[in-house]
């Protein structure tokens, strides 16, 4: 005949059996020499970079708050593990922060970057309001509510990793549109210097041109001649012949397309020839 035990012993072996469970989970994160070193690695890192935090004030709201995470996860007697592993966390999301801004020199944090530097520095002021409320209850509420708080740490993982992602990508974005703008004004500045070097030439080669038609339309000047008619010996201007008007009329066309544009120059060449430029050239060039 099979022996049963009884509901009593039933119960208590249940009950020792979940106080062994839960006791055993509470311990299970206990100082050992491991996590003396791992400790000091961090501690370590942490005075690196206060160190470097220096050069870059809104840095060091968020190594301070780290240390106080990193000092308080030392103080828990529950959920000791989960505790250091996110203080180990939130100093490895920290070094590489520290890695980004120091790629940058520190008066050029634009104001984005300050804000998200800020979040951040929330998250970890919140992680260490929370895990200081868990320390100062009672080991009883400790071990009623050690779901839920193991629950709470690794929630706050999640919003390191959410945090420190908003960072990178929002740095990434304003880095890529500070050099699409740069690259634009560089673009914009290049055309508007190769516009002014190609009217540069232009106008020298208009120049050359100019002086060209100018020395052959000189040879073509009639010699002064001498009026007698009225007993005396007035001398008449100067004037030039066929050939001579016609190369002052390229001259004339040749500048005015030069200075003007080719688009006004047949409204100006006739004003030109209307108003006796020409003749006026040769008047002056006489005297």
């Amino acid at each position: 005949m099979e022996r049963r035990v009884p509901v009593l012993l039933r119960g208590r072996s249940r009950i020792r059996h979940f106080a062994k469970k839960c006791f055993h989970r509470l311990k299970a994160g206990a100082t050992t020499s491991d996590g003396a070193n791992c400790h000091d690695l961090l501690c370590t890192s942490l005075t690196a970079l206060r160190t470097s935090a220096d050069a870059f004030p809104p840095l060091k709201g968020v190594v301070g708050a780290v240390t106080s995470v990193l000092e308080i996860s030392q103080r828990v007697t529950h959920s000791k593990k989960d505790a250091e592993e996110l203080a180990r966390h939130a100093v490895t999301i920290l070094e590489m922060l520290a890695d980004v801004i120091g790629e940058s020199h520190s008066t050029s944090i634009p104001g984005p970057m300050l804000a998200s530097i800020r979040r951040f520095q929330g998250t970890l002021e919140e992680i260490q309001e929370t895990m200081n409320r868990l320390g100062n209850h009672s080991r009883i509420w400790r071990l009623t509510h050690l779901n839920r708080n193991e629950g709470a740490l690794r929630k706050f993982h999640k919003r390191l990793d959410d945090a420190f992602q908003e960072f990178t990508i929002g740095s990434a974005i304003r880095s890529e549109a500070c050099t699409y703008a740069v690259q634009t004004q560089l673009t914009t500045a290049s055309a508007i210097s190769i516009t002014f070097h190609k009217e540069q030439v232009t106008l020298l080669r208009g120049g050359i041109l100019l002086h060209a038609l100018f020395f052959l339309a000189i040879p073509r000047l009639a010699t002064p001649a001498t009026d007698t008619r009225a007993g005396g010996s007035q001398r008449c201007p100067a004037h030039f012949d066929e050939m001579g008007l016609s190369i002052l009329r390229l001259t004339g066309s040749c500048l005015i397309s030069t200075v003007f544009g080719a688009s006004n120059e047949p409204q100006l060449c006739k004003a030109w020839q209307s108003g006796g430029g020409e003749d006026a050239f040769a008047r002056g060039y006489s005297l």
